[in-house]
């Protein structure tokens, strides 16, 4: 049997007759009507994550195959095989648990994949797929649902040819692509190297070494070709078949850039993707600009322009390429230009306002409530902007900044401009809106009435603040510092109560204390008016999620915190980004319980989502706040709301 020692070898089962031995796995969200018991995305687009179904998110698409009924995808982060229906653009999982990353073959469900990226369909058995995952190669039968490991040790990275079982790679095969001899060819990123896995034979040698980052590789058997993007040298080199000196058909080794026109002219940019449409290359990379290079002449000329960009290598279907973008969306090109979505988050990071569905974000970071009750502002840091959400629709308008207008700078609401805002915190009677902005170290006041901005204090690495009890004065976290600082309100007077804090990036105040999420430390602390520090839930040091009794309770990253006082008693709700929940903790014996999220998958929603909370995931969870019976939670890309 072949195989690599480090990795479980049973043998192969025959392959079945008839329906797949796998039942379908659909471990996504499920669609909810109930209004309760739900959580549902207000605004913005979801973009990485687990899910399954109608509207599929991944996490890190590594490579890509075109089969009769499909594609068949590499997740890299959720360790998984999908496979993806193009008449309907739904996703199922073929293979791997998500986030339950391993190198275990065998059958179904006790399969276990590494982190698997370049990826071919076997070109005389389309049922068969062979990818790279980690340092090694391993074979999938898709109606088996079986995965054997052919060459390499899952476990071990290196640089060794010879037997299948004493041959190591490097823990990053960009591509593969196979021969119809059945000779595999690896893009051996790490060692700089094109090996060749010739499994009748059960060796594994190099075909070239030198290269600069290998990525895609394409096979043109008809003229007996490999084409390979050597990635970091920016050109594109071709390689007999049966050995011999690649040369170089397009852009020039080592001078990089984005210039059409003859092949003594023109330039590469780190070609990642690539796949041969009759006679002509189409090239990607990370910039997002799609190159049509003629392998006859080697000239180049840019045909669309897709934002995102690429990093996995190309499939073709023989009249399109088709890709997957660095957001995780699969699309098809063509030499005419023509960019066609078939499947995953359509442009998730963005500056738009309008309907809910339709807005974008880019990193909302923090939310508080408008006395209305029908309005929240959310902070939108990368976007340099504060924006206006409808709490019941997801109507999405901007308030102050803008993507064009970083910078911190003081005057009429118009003209005022944040640098990177954070935190967020509203006076009792909703007149007065204070943020801490974060690229500018400073801590900014926005009359709501006035419509002004002034700015109060400056603070190094101010991320959260809130009021105290009476507000007279702000409590604002400084996070690289590992310090609390107190803000006279009226003065702009500043006074550091606590410092060696584990990056400090929520405060919350109730119950005459502080309350402070060490996102770093892993704990949340409780700080009195002497300044004295004191672990008020989890254990310093070590990260889970564990709810329940307060003396086994653990958190993982918390970062925003939000005090209430409902009819079950004083509360603290934490956001976990590690942990991708949201728990709610009685402030009274510091118990705790899970409201919202999973601890084995994560996920940012589509647009627009409504799933049971029993299914729902989230995705770097930032803040959280609590409007009646409802919880808002701010992260990523998505403003959502649980219903509990």
């Amino acid at each position: 049997m072949l195989g690599a020692a480090g990795c479980a070898q049973p043998a192969e089962p025959a392959e079945p007759e008839g329906p797949a031995a796998c039942a379908p796995r659909t471990l996504g969200p499920a669609a909810s009507a109930d209004d309760r018991g739900v959580l549902v995305v207000l605004a913005g687009e979801g973009t990485a994550g687990f899910t399954d179904g109608a509207h599929p998110r991944f996490d890190g698409v590594g490579g890509l195959g075109v089969v009769d009924d499909g594609l068949v995808v590499t997740d890299i982060f959720n360790a998984t095989l999908r496979a993806v229906d193009l008449t309907t653009a739904t996703s199922t999982t073929l293979l791997g648990v998500p986030l339950r990353a391993g190198a275990i073959d065998g059958t179904c469900a006790d399969v276990r994949l590494n982190g698997p990226r370049g990826l071919t369909v076997d070109p005389v058995d389309h049922d068969v797929v062979w990818f790279g995952d980690g340092p090694c190669l391993r074979r999938a039968r898709r109606r088996a649902g079986h995965v054997a490991t052919i060459a390499g040790n899952c476990q071990t990275p290196g640089f060794v040819d010879g037997p299948l079982d004493d041959a190591r790679f490097g823990f990053l095969l960009h591509d593969v692509e196979v021969a119809g001899d059945g000779r595999v060819f690896l893009a051996d990123r790490v060692n700089d190297a094109l090996r060749v896995v010739d499994v009748e034979v059960g060796t594994v040698s190099t075909l070239a070494r030198g290269l600069d980052g290998p990525g895609a590789l394409v096979l043109d058997e008809d003229r007996g070709h490999l084409y390979v993007a050597d990635t970091f040298a920016c050109a594109i080199r071709r390689f007999d078949l049966q050995g011999g000196d690649g040369v170089v058909v397009a852009g020039q080794p080592g001078s990089c850039g984005e210039v059409d026109g003859p092949a003594t002219q023109a330039r590469l940019d780190a070609p990642q993707g690539m796949a041969l449409v009759g006679d002509r290359l189409l090239v990607g990379g990370f910039s997002g600009a799609v190159r049509d290079v003629d392998t006859v002449s080697g000239a180049i000329a840019t045909v669309a322009f897709v934002p995102a960009g690429f990093f996995a290598p190309f499939a073709t279907d023989g009249d399109h390429a088709v890709a997957a973008t660095n957001d995780g969306a699969l699309l098809t090109l063509s030499t005419s230009g023509a960019v066609d979505f078939i499947a995953g988050p359509r442009d998730p990071v963005g500056f738009v306002d309008g309907e809910g569905a339709d807005a974008r974000f880019a990193l909302p970071v923090a939310a508080v409530a408008l006395p209305d009750g029908a309005s929240l502002v959310v902070s939108d840091a990368a976007n340099h902007a504060l924006r206006l959400v409808d709490a019941n629709t997801g109507a999405t308008s901007t308030l102050l900044g803008g993507p064009d207008r970083p910078g911190h700078q003081d005057g009429a609401i118009g003209v005022a401009r944040l640098f990177y805002p954070a935190g967020l915190a509203l006076s009792a009677d909703g007149t007065t809106l204070w943020v801490a902005d974060n690229g500018a170290a400073a801590v900014t006041r926005v009359d709501l009435v006035a419509r002004t901005v002034t700015t109060v204090a400056t603070i190094d690495d101010a991320w959260d603040l809130a009021l105290d009890e009476n507000g007279r004065a702000l409590w604002v976290v400084a996070s690289a510092p590992g310090e609390l600082v107190r803000v006279d309100v009226d003065t702009g007077a500043t006074t550091v109560v606590a410092t060696g804090l584990a990056y400090p990036v929520g405060v919350a105040v109730a119950d005459g204390a502080v309350w402070v999420a060490e996102n770093e430390g892993h704990v949340v602390s409780r700080v009195d008016d002497a300044g004295t520090v004191t672990v008020a839930l989890g254990t310093r040091g070590f990260s889970g999620v564990v709810a329940g009794d307060a003396a086994v309770a653990l958190l993982f990253a918390p970062s925003g915190l939000f005090a209430v006082d409902d009819e079950d008693g004083p509360a603290l709700y934490v956001a976990e980004t590690g942990g991708q929940v949201v728990r709610r903790v009685d402030r009274r014996d510091r118990s705790s319980r899970i409201v919202v999220g999973q601890t084995a998958s994560s996920g940012a929603l589509p647009a627009g989502s409504r799933v049971t909370l029993a299914e729902a995931t989230l995705l770097n969870p930032l803040d959280v706040l609590v409007r009646g019976d409802d919880v808002i939670v701010v992260g990523d890309t998505t403003i959502a709301v649980a219903r509990p």
